[in-house]
C-alpha cells in the first residue's frame, strides 16, 4: 500500500510540474503568506475528520497561502485501535486539502502523532515524500527538525530576506525529568545556533519566524508581564525544563517570532525581550477544544519584503481567519490580569506511574480486594446462622 502510494504521488507531482522544488520565494508582489493551521487531530472520529478537511480547504481557498505550517498533532495518536495502517490512512486524510488545493506545506510533529503505529523517524519517512511536503530532517540530532530559506523576488537580492526555522518538541520528557512535556533538547539547540550564526555571519538582515507545537515556558511570563493580545482561557502547557531556547533565540537576533500549538484553548500573543511569541488557533474538530465562544481557525501570516536605502528588510502582518470565514485581528487582551490567580508553573501531562508503582498497587488493590470479599463474607455467614437458630426456635 505504502509503495503504490509513493508511486501515485510521484505521479501527481510530476502532472503538477512542482515534484521535489523546495524553494521558497517571495511573490512579484513582494509578500509571502503563511496559513498556520495546528491540532487538527485526525483519528477520533470519521465525522469529525471530514467536518476539519472541509474546514483547512476552505481556509486555504480563502486565504490563498504560499506555504502551510501545520505546528503538530495532526493525527490523535492515542485514538489508536491496534490495527495497522492507522498512521498511514489519517495522513492521506489531512494531506488531501493540501493536493487538493496543490498547496505546499511544512509539518511538524507534535506530542500525539508518534503515538500510534508509527514512529517520528516513519512519519518522516513517509511525508517526506508527498511531491508536496517541505518536511526534512537535520542528521544526528534528536527528532526532525529543518529549516527553508525564502528567496527574495528582487533581481538585485544578494541573500534571502527571511529563513523559516521548524523545530520538533518531541513527546514526554524533557533533559532528564520523565514528567514533563517534551522540548527542544540541548543537541537541537546547539544545532539551530551553529546554522544560525554560519547564516548571519554573511547575511545579518534576515527576518526569521520559528515554528514549533510546544510553547515555552516564557509564555507565562509574556501574559503576566507583558502587552498581549487574544486571550489565555487555559494554564500553559509548556515542559518543565527551560533548556534556555528562548535565551538562544533572543540572542541570536533573526528570529523575530515564535509561533506554536498544543494548547487548544489559548491564542494569545505578544512581544517578549524582543521577540514576539505567538499562540495558533486551534483548527481541528478532533481533540477538545475549542473554548466556549471560540471559533476554530488558522493564523495568516503575510511577509512583504522592501528595501530600506540599501538593505533588504521584511515587514509582518498577522491575523486570524476563522472557520466562519472572519478576520479576526490581534486586539488588545480583555482580560483583567491582576485579578487572574498566576500560573508559576507548566500545566504537566498526567504523572507517568513507574512498574513498581504499579505493582504495588496492583497488589494493594488485590489484598483490599480479598479483605472486602471476606468481610462480606463472614457477615453473610454470620446472618445465615441467627436465621438457622431463630428456626429452631
Amino acid at each position: 500500500m505504502l509503495l503504490i502510494l509513493k508511486v501515485v504521488l510521484c505521479l501527481v507531482g510530476f502532472v503538477w510540474g512542482r515534484g521535489r522544488d523546495k524553494t521558497l520565494r517571495f511573490n512579484s508582489d513582494r509578500t509571502f503568506t503563511i496559513l498556520q493551521i495546528t491540532d487538527i487531530h485526525y483519528g477520533e472520529d470519521d465525522f469529525k475528520d471530514f467536518q476539519t478537511s472541509q474546514l483547512v480547504i476552505s481556509l486555504i481557498r480563502k486565504a490563498q497561502p504560499d506555504l502551510i505550517v501545520l505546528t503538530g498533532d495532526a493525527v490523535s495518536g492515542y485514538a489508536w485501535n491496534g490495527d495497522p495502517g492507522f498512521f498511514f490512512n489519517n495522513w492521506a486524510r489531512f494531506t488531501s486539502p493540501f493536493t487538493i488545493t496543490n498547496t505546499r506545506y511544512a509539518y511538524i510533529l507534535g506530542n500525539h502523532d508518534g503515538e500510534a503505529d508509527l514512529t517520528r523517524e516513519q512519519i518522516f519517512d513517509l511525508d517526506s515524500e508527498h511531491p508536496l511536503s517541505l518536511m526534512d530532517k537535520a542528521d544526528e540530532i534528536t527528532g526532525v527538525n529543518y529549516f527553508h530559506e525564502v528567496q527574495s523576488s528582487y533581481d538585485n537580492a544578494t541573500a534571502p530576506p527571511s529563513i523559516l526555522w521548524f523545530f520538533d518538541t518531541n513527546r514526554e520528557g524533557c533533559r532528564n525529568e520523565t514528567w514533563s512535556w517534551g522540548c527542544v533538547e540541548d543537541d537541537q539547540i546547539a544545532w539551530f545556533r551553529k546554522q544560525s550564526s554560519l547564516i548571519t555571519a554573511s547575511n545579518k538582515n534576515t527576518f526569521d519566524l520559528a515554528f514549533f507545537h510546544i510553547p515555552l515556558q516564557e509564555y507565562m511570563d509574556l501574559w503576566y508581564d507583558g502587552e498581549t493580545y487574544g486571550e489565555k482561557n487555559e494554564d500553559v502547557a509548556c515542559p518543565r525544563v527551560n533548556t534556555g531556547l528562548f535565551d538562544v533565540l533572543a540572542a541570536q537576533g533573526n528570529v523575530k517570532a515564535v509561533y506554536v500549538g498544543h494548547d487548544h484553548d489559548n491564542y494569545f500573543g505578544g512581544f517578549w525581550k524582543g521577540v514576539e511569541l505567538i499562540f495558533g488557533r486551534k483548527t481541528g474538530f478532533g481533540g477538545y477544544g475549542p473554548a466556549k465562544g471560540m471559533l476554530r481557525g488558522a493564523r495568516v501570516i503575510k511577509l512583504t519584503e522592501y528595501w530600506d536605502k540599501d538593505e533588504l528588510k521584511v515587514k509582518k502582518n498577522d491575523w486570524m481567519l476563522l472557520e466562519d470565514m472572519s478576520i479576526e485581528d490581534n486586539t488588545k487582551s480583555k482580560s483583567d490580569k491582576k485579578a487572574e490567580k498566576r500560573q508559576t508553573e507548566c500545566a504537566l501531562p498526567n504523572r507517568p506511574i513507574s512498574h513498581f508503582k504499579l505493582v504495588i498497587m496492583l497488589i494493594l488493590g488485590f489484598v483490599l480486594l480479598s479483605l472486602a470479599v471476606g468481610f462480606a463474607y463472614s457477615r453473610c455467614k454470620s446472618r445465615n446462622s441467627q436465621q438457622l437458630k431463630l428456626g429452631d426456635i
